[in-house]
């Protein structure tokens, strides 16, 4: 997995979301997260990447997320 956005020890709370990128109940959890966690600064959000068997390109997409994640640091 990976930690978005803020990572420091001035964050007072760890938030662990376990997603599935292929998942639509994971996605739509995601975009519903995502502007909650802006208003609460001291928040760190932990992506942890749990690939569904039963999505079949669950795998192929969760690879090329964390590549571009560690493409962008």
């Amino acid at each position: 997995g990976f930690t978005r956005g803020r990572q420091s020890r001035e964050c007072v709370v760890v938030l662990e979301t376990f997603l599935d990128f292929h998942c639509p109940f994971s996605r739509k959890l995601f975009g519903v997260l995502l502007p909650v966690l802006e208003s609460f600064p001291t928040v760190e959000h932990r992506v942890v990447i749990h690939v569904q068997p039963w999505h079949s390109q669950a795998t192929a997409m969760s690879m090329v997320v964390l590549a571009s994640h560690m493409v962008s640091k």
